[in-house]
């Protein structure tokens, strides 16, 4: 079930921690460095660890790439490279700013023994993609 509930701006931070924020701000801004300060060909992405050590790609391979085809509008090519971040960030980005900016907040309760084999289905479906389209 989706509820959407007024509440106040201020509590979008409790519970989160100093460290959360300084690691968020980390990448946010390495993030950014790479995409504004990448050559004009594009940024040089090296493969993630999981890749360069057990030679598949991860489930999350090619989220780098998709937050940069974001950024330029490119949501077939965010959507190709990556399914899961692709639509994630976006929806993340609609949580924040919609609890930041207006005070409102969306939720969605389901119980633990659905919820749980849906978000691993998920993960699972999209690393399935980015394995088939990666190891070529």
């Amino acid at each position: 079930m989706i509820r959407w509930e007024k509440v106040p701006r201020a509590s979008f931070f409790e519970g989160w921690t100093r460290g959360f924020f300084l690691g968020l701000t980390v990448f946010v801004t390495a993030v950014s460095a790479a995409y504004f300060f990448a050559p004009s060909n594009g940024p040089d992405l090296t493969p993630c660890a999981m890749r360069q050590i057990l030679g598949i790609p991860c489930p999350l391979c090619g989220g780098t790439t998709s937050s940069f085809a974001l950024l330029s509008g490119q949501f077939a090519k965010a959507f190709l490279t990556n399914p899961l971040v692709s639509l994630a960030l976006p929806l993340a980005t609609l949580w924040a700013v919609s609890w930041l900016a207006f005070g409102y907040r969306f939720s969605v309760s389901l119980p633990l023994p659905f919820a749980l084999p849906a978000i691993l289905l998920l993960v699972l479906s999209n690393w399935a993609y980015v394995i088939s389209t990666r190891m070529q």
